[in-house]
């Protein structure tokens, strides 16, 4: 089949995704994508801008998959007569009803949010296909879109019967021999590894740190990502000046394995992770990772494994908890994965059907 993989936010989970099946598939797939930022202008403005690139090319496409950040309805109306029967086929890897709002935002206290959170269920309904990358993904749209739907004054049976569609879980397929776990060092080395802004809680994360340091543990630390002006990983560079070994972005895909390599423990505090792709590769990388017990995490462990990683509150984590919580081996945690590790063709895994 001749895939068109359509990206209006490029960047992150989404080339991420979307590059394993480049890379794996056994059909010919081309990405086509925009730049990740302006995320608002990009869920008015993809939709015309992908409409324009579709029309002008020559390719017979089987399916166009492109994602949640696209206007499926408005896209699906600028097709020409002979791109308007390809099924569209669309993969949440977010929903704006479970995002949390920045306080950058300046419409966090407006009504202006619902507007996106209106495209997406418009394209959730009108899409030919429909995935969620994690059963967290899609049982928070649903909600939030019913809820949504309660505030409307009438006309919406439509809508609220077309939030009936089937829709299939398909989980990110994470490459498991990428990963170095060959830990040479009897220090304590933490990581960061998330991206520096505030939804991924980067505040508990250093507050337990600090915690730790109070009591006397010593240990080393690792802050790796694409730096920002955000006061905690500023504040951070000052408190742990002594403790930090590295300190940025890493400058390359195999530097940041090394770096993963080289920590030893990790806990996560996110506010918000649809699948958690960082997350994951810290345990993958045989990193001791401790996730809260919330978000998307519990869906990708079984109940056995998932009571000796998780914690309930970050009251509950010591020094002592991390050091003698007894965790499971590596091999025992893979055993137990509840996420796409070995290689396999992703399109034909879902099974993808032209109808």
């Amino acid at each position: 089949m001749n895939i068109l993989i359509l990206l209006p936010y490029g960047g992150g989970s989404h080339s991420y995704w979307a590059s394993t099946i480049k890379k794996f598939s056994a059909h010919q797939v081309k990405i086509l994508e925009m730049p990740g930022r302006f995320w608002k202008w990009r869920m008015h403005g993809a939709a015309s801008y992908f409409a324009k690139e579709v029309n002008s090319q020559d390719d017979q496409l089987d399916i166009i998959l492109t994602t949640s950040m696209m206007n499926v309805l408005e896209f699906k109306g600028a097709l020409n007569e002979r791109n308007r029967s390809v099924p569209i086929h669309l993969y949440f890897h977010e929903n704006q009803f479970a995002y949390p709002v920045s306080t950058k935002d300046p419409d966090q206290k407006s009504d202006r949010l619902e507007h996106y959170q209106f495209i997406q269920l418009q394209s959730f309904i009108a899409a030919d296909k429909v995935y969620f990358n994690s059963e967290y993904n899609r049982q928070t749209f649903l909600e939030g879109a019913r809820a949504l739907l309660k505030k409307l004054p009438d006309f919406k049976d439509h809508l609220q019967s077309g939030l009936n569609r089937s829709s299939t879980i398909w989980k990110i397929f994470i490459p498991i021999n990428d990963f170095i776990t060959t830990k040479k060092t009897s220090e304590i080395i933490f990581i960061w590894n998330h991206r520096w802004e505030e939804d991924k809680n980067p505040k508990d994360f250093f507050k337990i740190l600090k915690k730790f340091k109070d009591d006397g543990l010593r240990f080393k630390l690792i802050v790796c990502g694409k730096e920002s002006h955000n006061e905690n990983f500023i504040q951070a560079k000052k408190e742990f000046s002594k403790e930090i070994i590295y300190f940025g972005e890493a400058k390359s895909r195999s530097g940041y394995l090394k770096l993963l390599n080289l920590a030893t423990h990790s806990i996560v505090t996110s506010n918000h992770d649809f699948y958690g792709i960082s997350a994951l590769e810290l345990i993958l990388s045989g990193v001791k990772t401790f996730y809260p017990n919330r978000l998307a995490y519990p869906e990708h462990f079984d109940k056995k494994i998932w009571k000796k990683i998780s914690y309930a509150d970050i009251k509950d984590l010591s020094s002592q908890f991390i050091l003698d919580k007894k965790y499971p081996n590596r091999q025992e945690i893979h055993d137990h994965l509840k996420i796409p590790t070995h290689y396999f063709d992703g399109l034909n895994n879902i099974n993808f059907t032209i109808t």
